[in-house]
């Protein structure tokens, strides 16, 4: 009886992890280059989505001014950093 209900729960486990993949299949990819022609303008939800779209990175990381951030490197990440006039002072990868 054990075994059988640990093959259902492993069926399961397979068949969720095959929707989450195709549904939010990530590109590991972020080009910086065209996030650059967002430097100064203001940093906002609007802009996030816009430089999102324009580098091809999966996830955005915002950059608030005077506050430690991470090493590690996601390919598929646009980091985009602003200062206290909520102006973006860079965008960059990783």
């Amino acid at each position: 009886m054990k075994a059988g209900v640990l093959i259902v729960l492993a069926g399961a486990g397979a068949a969720l992890s095959g929707c989450a993949t195709t549904e939010f299949a990530e590109t590991d990819f972020c080009n910086a280059q065209p996030g650059q022609l967002f430097v100064g303008q203001k940093a906002d939800a609007e802009a996030g989505l816009a430089i999102r779209r324009a580098t091809g990175a999966d996830e955005v990381r915002w950059g608030p001014p005077r506050t430690p951030m991470t090493m590690e490197f996601k390919q598929g990440r646009v980091t985009v950093a602003y200062d206290d006039a909520m102006n973006i002072t860079a965008v960059t990868c990783g």
